[in-house]
């Protein structure tokens, strides 16, 4: 199979682009700051914004891949960033995602959109499929609107909403934050009425592959086990072998931000694959032991 992964850098497109490589898959990837050296693949130039001007990068990234299936994963997912550059936010993940699903239905390849959990108010958890979209924040809108682009240029194509964790060899993100904090002797306070329900990019990207696969279309669904953000945190100390007592309740420490951040976006789905939720510390066992680097900086809600 040949794929093509926008926003191949980040920690999901890292992990779909190895699980793909190590399948044996021909792999091409998209950068916002292209590497000098992708172990996974061959880097394809491309620049996502609403500019007519850039439709002409994304059907050229086509022609050069020949992808049987496009993974749209690039966005602009930093929601104080989205609401402080509201313009940009939308050039990025609402023309780029037109551009890359134009691009993609005319070279008849298939297409797999990477959504989120934040399409939801947050009000009442457990989201399914059916459930219309009700966000509150800029990244929220921007998200829903790309999810409606994008079905409205490929009916076949998947819709898939989800949200992950993981370990990128940069030594960046907010579960790197985490064991950061924890291995340095600081307190995280996080709530345990704020519920989510994640899944490590390693199996999440597994699972995109078999959608993508799968002929399946339309709006789906990929939680993980329900938990709370203190519950996740919880387990996170307790799986990498740290003190779990400094895994506090309450609320985190406050960043400030324009931004408004659902409480709940737990999802469930009616269409389930041929794989179980999986609990929380199953999950976690899928990743590397080592940890991020020392030295980055603490996650929010830390001390």
């Amino acid at each position: 199979m040949r794929a093509l992964i926008t926003g191949a850098g980040g920690l999901l497109g890292h992990a779909l682009a190895r699980h793909l490589a190590e399948r044996g898959d021909r792999v091409y990837g998209t950068f916002r700051h292209p590497p000098d050296h992708w172990p996974f693949g061959q880097v394809v130039p491309l620049e996502l914004g609403a500019a007519p001007g850039l439709q002409g990068m994304a059907d050229q990234a086509l022609a050069v891949a020949e992808p049987d299936i496009v993974f749209h994963l690039a966005a602009l997912t930093n929601v104080a960033e989205c609401e402080a550059e509201p313009h940009a936010a939308w050039s990025t993940n609402v023309g780029g995602t037109a551009h890359m699903a134009s691009a993609t239905r005319c070279a008849g390849s298939r297409f797999v959109y990477m959504s989120t959990d934040s399409v939801f108010d947050g009000r009442s958890g457990n989201y399914g499929e059916e459930h219309s979209p009700s966000p509150i924040n800029w990244y929220g809108c921007t998200k829903v609107r790309a999810e409606e682009i994008a079905q409205a240029a490929d009916p076949g194509a998947v819709i898939v909403r989800g949200t992950f964790y993981g370990l990128h060899p940069d030594g960046h993100g907010t579960l790197a934050g985490m064991l950061n904090a924890l291995r340095a002797g600081r307190r995280l306070r996080l709530s345990p009425d704020a519920y989510f329900s994640p899944l490590p990019a390693p199996v999440l990207a597994q699972r995109l592959v078999h959608l993508g696969q799968s002929g399946l279309s339309g709006i789906r669904h990929l939680p993980g086990p329900h938990c709370s953000r203190w519950a996740f945190g919880m387990a996170v100390a307790q799986h990498f072998g740290l003190d779990p007592a400094l895994v506090q309740q309450g609320s985190p420490v406050a960043v400030a931000t324009a931004a408004v951040r659902p409480v709940d976006t737990s999802l469930i789905t009616h269409h389930p694959g041929p794989w179980p939720v999986g609990e929380l510390p199953d999950h976690l066992a899928t990743l590397t032991a080592a940890g991020p680097p020392p030295g980055e900086a603490p996650a929010p809600g830390t001390e």
